[in-house]
């Protein structure tokens, strides 16, 4: 089980189903603060449209109750553009939680 900063609402999903996961789990690590929800693209996206993309999330992000929605929805905090060195972090995550031969 991981999650970070005993952040009980990552678990919601868990919790309604197994009431008891938190007595019967343990926090073995601790990570940097990691990304959430994506709204990602493919590579060979064209750039114009890419921005366009972008530009709309955080323009209706801006919007106090387009925000509200998102915010109720889907549980999102915020947008900001991102890059995939933020996602580092996942990756040696997950390399330390798979069993090595």
């Amino acid at each position: 089980m991981s999650y970070r900063n005993n952040n009980r609402a990552s678990l919601s999903p868990s919790l309604k189903n197994y009431p008891k996961i938190m007595e019967q789990t343990r926090v073995v690590a601790f990570t940097e603060r990691i990304p959430n929800d994506t709204i990602t693209v493919r590579s060979d996206m064209n750039a114009i449209w890419r921005m366009k993309l972008e530009d709309a999330f955080i323009t209706l992000a801006s919007d106090p109750q387009v925000w509200k929605i998102f915010n109720d929805v889907f549980g999102h905090r915020g947008y900001t553009i991102s890059t995939d060195k933020k996602f580092d972090i996942v990756r040696e995550a997950i390399s330390l939680m798979v069993k090595k031969p």
